[in-house]
C-alpha cells in the first residue's frame, strides 16, 4: 500500500512541482505505526490502551521514526527534517499535539501542514478507496455496468474502449488495480 501512495504521491507532485523526496518520505513512512488489521487493529489497541492515553497509529508512526529506529550513536531516530515528521503525523489528539513540541504546534493553532503532506494525504485516500473499488468488484458487490453508471469511470471507460476496443478495455478495467487507478487517474 505505502508504495501505491508513494508512487501516486510522487505523480502529483511532479505535476505540481513540489518536492518529490520530501512526498516520497511522508508517503512511505505514513503508516509505520499501524497495527495489524488496519483501523480494527487499531480501535482495539486504543480501547486496551485508554488508560494509558490510548493509541494512535500516526503517533505512533512518528515515535518509530524519531525513538525505535536505531541508525546513529549520539541520538535516537533517523534525524528527518520537520516538514517529514509533519507529515508522518497527518492527525493528533490536541492532548498528545501539546507534548510533542514543534511537531504538534500546528495541530494546537489548526493549522494545515505543507503541501507535500497534503499531497502524501491525498495519495493515501486515492490508494485505500481505489483498493475498496477493486475489491468490490473482485467480490461480485459491484458489477462492470454499475460502474459505468458513474460518469467518472465511464468516460475513462469510452475514451480506453476507443483506443483499444471494448475486449481491451474489460479486460484492462477487470484486472488488478484497473478500475481504482482509471479513477484516480481523473480525481486529479
Amino acid at each position: 500500500h505505502s508504495l501505491e501512495v508513494s508512487q501516486i504521491g510522487r505523480s502529483v507532485g511532479c505535476a505540481l512541482r513540489l518536492n518529490e523526496p520530501l512526498i516520497e518520505a511522508i508517503c512511505l513512512a505514513h503508516d509505520l505505526g499501524h497495527t495489524p488489521f488496519g483501523h480494527a487493529g487499531q480501535d482495539t489497541l486504543n480501547a486496551c490502551m485508554r488508560d494509558y492515553g490510548g493509541f494512535e497509529h500516526n503517533l505512533q508512526s512518528l515515535r518509530v521514526v524519531d525513538e525505535l529506529e536505531a541508525k546513529y550513536a549520539d541520538f535516537p531516530g533517523l534525524n528527518l527534517m520537520f516538514e517529514t515528521r509533519e507529515g508522518i503525523l497527518k492527525h493528533c489528539s490536541l492532548r498528545n499535539a501539546r507534548e510533542l513540541g514543534d511537531v504538534g504546534e500546528r495541530f494546537l493553532q489548526r493549522r494545515q501542514p505543507g503541501l507535500e503532506a497534503q499531497i502524501a494525504n491525498l495519495a493515501d485516500a486515492v490508494a485505500y478507496n481505489n483498493h475498496d473499488v477493486d475489491d468490490g468488484y473482485r467480490a461480485g458487490l459491484i458489477t462492470l455496468e454499475q460502474l459505468r453508471e458513474q460518469a467518472l469511470f465511464e468516460t475513462q471507460y469510452t475514451e480506453l474502449a476507443a483506443a483499444v476496443g471494448y475486449a481491451g478495455a474489460i479486460l484492462f478495467f477487470t484486472g488488478s488495480f484497473g478500475i481504482g487507478m482509471a479513477i484516480a487517474s481523473q480525481m486529479l
